[in-house]
């Protein structure tokens, strides 16, 4: 019935919506439209040739602002070209993914925010040609009942043959918490338990994740003294491998303000190997190099690999002047170099956030993120650097250690295998 009479002026009978350039020349960035036609014929329509006109109408602003309630991060300002959150790039296909990555300067640091809390991260192309979080993922595991983690907001459910999302959904067992009133380490039952007769104290299956609050590296440093004077006011605790009654007035990590460090270098959120990857119960995962393909992440990004993959630490570090898989200094002072100097002075940004094990340990002296990889029944793999000089793009740690997340958009061609 629509179709009934050819219309005096042009109708709106869809809309479409895309990301757009930065300019008013610019093209739509790898966008597609497809449209539909439909002819109405009589049976005494009179044999001739007919023609119609469709109209495409761009009627978004072509410079695109950021909703109001997302903040920039204090050390970048420039947001990513038409997209606002870290989400947006897990509904893009390889032609708009690419048109994002072409639109931004290597090295150049611009922000996104993620859709679960809004909260802003620095995030830069580097010289592997993907991009990564240049900040420590913040995200606190929420387990109230109103956070909903699914495949539209988390890494989860994705499919590596189509290279997209299918549905998928995570209640995690535990929260986020603030403070040192819970004991790091514990498996499923709450109490202590004996370290000789189980392991689930230190490697435990349940996720659990540790905000530290406002807190920095301040990007320099550190020879350890500061933490020995810390952890000498520790009481150890050998059934539930956690420190208490520290001093909290010797903890050498800094509040930020103006005048110390950088807000890159925020400590962000500890997760056991657990949470990072997004699952309740990882104790049947135990093979050799066996991909987890999930993880704490917003959609569209993921942990790192390891091994030499294109989306691996190693690829990564190997860019910025790492030649092999483990790297130390040729005399062994601690002094930097220019590769280890990358780390916290170039785009990298990587944080010497130290763990978490019932206390911070090693803020200003190593950092440590965890990746997809499984190693074997209690450990998984990562990523190690400390500022003595020691590097490894393929580390191992215990499941029960608090490491750091440093997500990486799923690249164009993602790699599928674990190495």
């Amino acid at each position: 019935d629509n179709y009934k009479a050819v219309p005096d002026e042009y109708t709106k009978v869809a809309e479409y919506h895309a990301t757009a350039g930065s300019s008013a020349t610019d093209t739509i960035l790898g966008a597609k439209i497809t449209t539909t036609y439909a002819a109405f014929i009589s049976s005494t329509q009179i044999a001739d040739t007919y023609s119609g006109q469709v109209k495409y109408v761009m009627v978004h602003p072509y410079d695109h602002t950021t909703p109001s309630d997302v903040t920039p991060p204090t050390s970048c300002t420039t947001p990513v070209q038409g997209v606002t959150y870290m989400q947006e790039l897990a509904t893009m296909n390889s032609a708009q993914k690419t048109a994002v990555l072409n639109s931004m300067t290597e090295d150049n640091q611009y922000y996104l925010a993620d859709q679960r809390d809004n909260k802003s991260y620095c995030v830069a192309k580097l010289k592997d040609g993907n991009i990564w979080m240049t900040q420590n993922l913040d995200h606190d595991i929420v387990t109230d009942g109103t956070v909903i983690y699914d495949n539209t907001t988390t890494d989860l459910g994705y499919n590596t043959s189509t290279g997209t999302y299918g549905t998928a959904s995570w209640t995690p067992a535990r929260a986020t918490y603030s403070s040192n009133t819970h004991t790091w380490g514990q498996g499923a039952t709450s109490g202590p338990c004996s370290w000789d007769a189980s392991e689930t104290c230190y490697f435990q299956y349940t996720p659990e994740s540790y905000d530290p609050g406002d807190t920095y590296w301040n990007g320099t440093e550190s020879d350890y003294s500061d933490w020995d004077a810390y952890f000498n006011t520790c009481t150890w605790h050998d059934d539930t491998f956690s420190y208490t009654d520290c001093n909290v007035t010797l903890n050498p990590i800094n509040t930020y303000t103006s005048s110390t460090g950088n807000s890159h270098y925020h400590l962000g959120n500890y997760y056991n190997w657990n949470a990072a990857v997004a699952m309740n119960d990882t104790s049947s995962h135990f093979t050799s190099d066996e991909l987890i393909e999930q993880s704490i992440c917003p959609a569209g990004w993921t942990l790192p690999r390891v091994g030499t993959g294109n989306d691996s630490f190693y690829s990564l570090w190997n860019q910025y002047g790492f030649t092999s898989s483990s790297y130390n200094d040729a005399d062994s002072s601690g002094a930097h170099d220019v590769g280890e100097d990358a780390l916290w002075t170039t785009s990298l940004y990587f944080t010497a956030s130290g763990y978490y094990g019932g206390v911070l340990g090693g803020v200003g002296y190593d950092g440590s993120f965890w990746s997809p990889v499984v190693n074997d029944d209690v450990i998984a793999r990562g990523a190690y650097f400390s500022v003595d000089g020691y590097v490894y793009p393929s580390d191992d740690d215990y499941r029960g250690y608090g490491r750091s997340v440093r997500c990486i958009a799923r690249p164009v061609s993602s790699s599928v295998s674990g190495l």
